[in-house]
């Protein structure tokens, strides 16, 4: 489970700040705390996500981008 944190927390770092204000700063907190710090990758325009994230990973992520990210249009037609 740390390493699902982890690999959330460094997607939210290559997002950068512009999605990361629209998250609550406790749940940014918590996925930051939670986290191992041994896991770190850096992700950039050439990494293969797939490659990186697990599948694990990506519910949160959807998660994430279901409550904060899309518009309330965007989440009618999910």
């Amino acid at each position: 489970m740390l390493s699902i944190y982890a690999e959330v927390y460094c997607y939210l770092n290559y997002l950068g700040e512009t999605y990361n204000e629209k998250i609550p700063k406790n749940v940014f907190e918590t996925i930051e705390n939670e986290r191992d710090p041994s896991v770190y990758f850096n992700i950039d325009d050439s990494t293969n996500l797939e490659e990186i994230l697990s599948i694990e990973s990506l519910s949160p992520l959807a998660a994430l981008d279901y409550e904060f990210w899309c518009t309330p249009e965007e989440n009618k037609e999910q």
